[in-house]
């Protein structure tokens, strides 16, 4: 193989690795085990490379959301909240970020 033609096919490799910068996210809802939202994969925006999962939890009610980030990186792992509603209800919400495909299905904790 001459040189030209390694060229060319390097260059070739990189385009094409370049042109996929989207990653996928599990995307959904449910709200106390009810389905809100049936879960699916979709493709995030360009930029994005982190995927979320959001848990409420309080006064009876739990829902859980799973969605794509923003293109913002965000620190890895899980942090958890306590906030009040107009009722003075505790919720403790947990919201975990990842990196990488498909990363917010599983438990992070």
């Amino acid at each position: 193989m001459n040189l030209k033609t390694l060229a060319v096919l390097l260059l070739a490799i990189a385009a094409v690795q370049g042109a996929s910068t989207t990653i996928q996210c599990y995307d959904g809802a449910k709200l106390n085990g009810e389905i809100i939202s049936k879960m699916k994969a979709t493709t995030c925006g360009e930029g994005v490379t982190q995927c979320v999962k959001t848990v409420a939890t309080g006064s009876g009610v739990s829902s859980y959301s799973y969605e794509c980030s923003t293109k913002t990186v965000g620190d890895v792992g899980c942090q958890d909240f306590q906030t009040k509603d107009v009722l003075g209800n505790t919720f403790t919400i947990e919201v975990c970020v990842c990196t990488g495909n498909l990363c917010n299905a599983a438990p992070t904790k």
